[in-house]
């Protein structure tokens, strides 16, 4: 089974922004910044239990950190 990298993970999270309805925008309003993210987090939380309810480690412990890094970013870059 092959394992996601970072950029296989924020390529698929960004796609669950897309299909929230919501992009980010550093002038727009906080609500659809937050909706965004909250829909990018949901759907890696979604991934990380399918890892575990499947006994599968897809996302390396390094790429998890990555990804959560990344999070942290976007949440600073729009005041989030």
């Amino acid at each position: 089974m092959a394992k996601y990298t970072a950029k296989d993970i924020k390529d698929i999270l960004d796609s669950a922004g897309d299909r929230s309805g919501f992009a980010f925008d550093k002038f727009g309003p906080y609500f659809a910044n937050a909706e965004r993210l909250k829909a990018m987090r949901n759907k890696f939380a979604q991934m990380l239990e399918y890892d575990t309810e499947h006994q599968v480690k897809r996302i390396a412990e390094h790429t998890q950190k990555s990804v959560e890094s990344w999070f942290s970013s976007l949440a600073e870059i729009y005041g989030i």
